[in-house]
């Protein structure tokens, strides 16, 4: 028993390291599942997924972030592009062997090729006969606006969400 006072004790729940994969960290506060969905990560396929949401951080401006760990998933680029416009300026770890071999902090790129869908039905983008992959321009980074370079639709993050991605 220690002489500490229990409410002084620090407390602390570690989760198991992955062996190889990847870890999606400093995530927006409360965008954990929103990156998984981008990503088609449901767990069903028996790979271990570790998320954590509202975990305490002294480096976020909230002082909460979200962490997803993937094992043996590593991301390409168009996955880490999907997960900037969720949650830029977060930290992607790829990890080989229990070492991170390459970290990064995604960013949003100016331009947005293949990733999310025109919400407009009659963009040729949407038309089934023209296989034609989408392509946004990035307006402005925060809050994030993207125009369609076909059919010049504007679209916000919230509405990114709510619609699938490619």
């Amino acid at each position: 028993m220690s002489d500490i006072p229990l409410e002084k004790e620090t407390k602390r729940l570690y989760v198991e390291r992955i062996c190889n994969g990847t870890v999606i960290d400093h995530i927006r506060a409360g965008f954990a599942f929103s990156v998984l969905k981008i990503l088609g990560l449901e767990g069903r396929d028996g790979k271990l997924i570790t998320v954590g949401i509202n975990v305490k951080s002294n480096s976020s401006q909230s002082g909460k972030k979200d962490i997803v760990k993937v094992e043996n998933i590593l991301l390409d680029e168009k996955q880490i592009h999907q997960i900037a416009l969720i949650s830029p300026m977060c930290k992607v770890s790829f990890i080989e062997d229990y070492k991170v071999v390459e970290k990064l902090v995604v960013k949003i790129p100016e331009m947005i090729l293949g990733i999310i869908k025109c919400p407009n039905e009659k963009c040729i983008t949407n038309v089934e006969r023209e296989p034609v992959a989408t392509e946004f321009k990035v307006l402005k980074e925060e809050p994030l606006k993207v125009a369609c370079n076909y059919c010049e639709r504007i679209v916000y993050k919230e509405e990114m969400l709510r619609t699938s991605f490619s």
